[in-house]
């Protein structure tokens, strides 16, 4: 006696017909759909991770996030952000800091007003600037009103994952978010 077809198989009342894969959706006679798992939400576990100072996981997620989604500014900013990996430019490779000024470049290519990456981007070189006796000692009426563009949410991430409390654009972030130093 022959067994059964491979490309038939039975359910309790319900049938799938055509050849199994394995992937992909089926459909049975109840009307039920049974799909693979949605992709995950990069931008989400990116942002999570950067809150607990996963600075790997951010980079990753972030990183897959730009994948799917090139021209949104705001996943090259917390890639930038992930990148320094919450120390001091000076303290990283020029490499390293050169990956976080480059996804800068990319957040302000797409978006060109972005305020909060314009003045991530001017934190980061004027630290790097500190090294060498260079950086600013204080900042022009026009440079504030950046600081203020900026808003206090990106304000209070750039205080916490750039920790450079000598550096005048960093002073000016954290009066706009007063309280205790997060570094």
């Amino acid at each position: 006696m022959p067994g059964p077809r491979r490309d038939h198989i039975d359910f309790r009342h319900s049938t799938v017909h055509g050849p199994v894969q394995g992937q992909g959706i089926q459909y049975n006679n109840d009307n039920r759909t049974f799909v693979a798992p949605a992709e995950p939400d990069h931008a989400r576990l990116g942002g999570d991770a950067l809150l607990i100072r996963d600075y790997r996981s951010a980079v990753h997620h972030f990183s897959h996030a730009i994948r799917g989604d090139p021209q949104r500014a705001s996943h090259h900013y917390y890639l930038s952000l992930a990148n320094l990996g919450g120390h001091h430019p000076c303290a990283l490779s020029e490499a390293r800091v050169r990956l976080s000024l480059d996804a800068l470049g990319h957040a302000l290519t797409a978006l060109p007003s972005c305020a909060y990456a314009r003045v991530a981007d001017l934190l980061i070189r004027d630290a790097l600037a500190s090294r060498y006796g260079e950086g600013r000692t204080a900042l022009t009426p026009q440079e504030r009103r950046l600081v203020h563009r900026a808003g206090k949410r990106h304000a209070r991430e750039l205080t916490t994952h750039v920790p450079a409390p000598e550096n005048a654009w960093w002073r000016a972030l954290h009066a706009r978010v007063p309280g205790p130093y997060e570094g």
